[in-house]
């Protein structure tokens, strides 16, 4: 269990599309609740994520709130599943009141290298839904590559992580 900030950074040089770059930068107060499980070859894990967000935009500056079903489990012979079920409420941009419903899931088999690096293989299924009051649609990405994975313990409680595509 752990409450903190976080901060999403995304300005994107796409100025042909918006007439200027376009910015969405959201900061918020997490709260995160996770628990163990024994489920599977190698364990699982389940939880709740909630935001409070103030979001910055190009257009109309406002809010979010989320509240996220995330889990994981081990399959065992390096293969995982990841998924989250997204619920967030938004009031900023062209959303006035706008729900959005997303669901996420990462398939991944990962073949250790050495102590630090890893290879995986990932299949990832997105879906996103907006009700009421925007101009966004439904949307739907599916994703396969080869990743190398990177991870470094700094101290026994400090950990980097890294994907690398």
């Amino acid at each position: 269990m752990d409450i903190g900030p976080y901060i999403k950074y995304n300005v994107s040089d796409i100025s042909s599309d918006f007439g200027e770059d376009f910015k969405e930068n959201k900061y918020s107060l997490r709260y995160r609740v996770r628990t163990n499980s024994d489920i599977g070859l190698g364990g699982a894990y389940w939880g709740f994520d909630f935001f409070l967000s103030s979001i910055d935009t190009n257009s109309r500056d406002g809010y979010s709130l989320e509240g996220n079903l995330t889990g994981s489990i081990n399959l065992g012979y390096g293969f995982q599943n990841f998924f989250t079920i997204y619920n967030e409420y938004l009031d900023y941009g062209n959303n006035r009141g706008t729900y959005l419903f997303r669901i996420e899931n990462n398939f991944r088999w990962t073949y250790d290298l050495n102590e630090n690096f890893a290879f995986s293989l990932d299949s990832e299924i997105d879906s996103y839904n907006y009700y009421k009051n925007t101009d966004q649609d439904k949307s739907f990405k599916f994703n396969v590559g080869p990743y190398l994975l990177y991870s470094q313990d700094i101290t026994e409680k400090l950990r980097i992580l890294q994907k690398l595509e």
